[in-house]
């Protein structure tokens, strides 16, 4: 059985910011600029001008580690935020990644 990613961290958000998350990954404001083995890099559109950096860092996975940045003042306040949500849902829809 495959368990998604955004499975696997809910509990880490609020549902605020997964439910602000999904309308972010719902309006398409999440952009890819890099993804691989070891990760993905983002940049989450926002109401700024100046588009969020997001990255997720798939390299400790295997022992239950998910890397996770992005350069909102939410996230630097220590909370996970709705762009990293949006990015993994995008992560999930558009590159299927999943989690054993």
């Amino acid at each position: 059985m495959e368990v998604k990613l955004s499975r696997c961290c809910q509990h880490e958000f609020l549902s605020g910011d997964r439910q602000r998350g999904e309308e972010y990954f719902a309006a398409d404001r999440v952009r890819v600029q890099e993804i691989g083995m070891r990760g993905v890099n983002a940049l989450a559109l926002g109401s700024q001008s100046t588009p969020y950096r997001v990255c997720v860092d798939f390299s400790h996975v295997e022992d239950g580690d998910l890397g996770v940045y992005c350069d909102c003042p939410r996230f630097a306040d220590g909370d996970y935020c709705k762009h990293l949500w949006a990015l993994l849902r995008e992560v999930e829809d558009r590159y299927k990644s999943r989690l054993p």
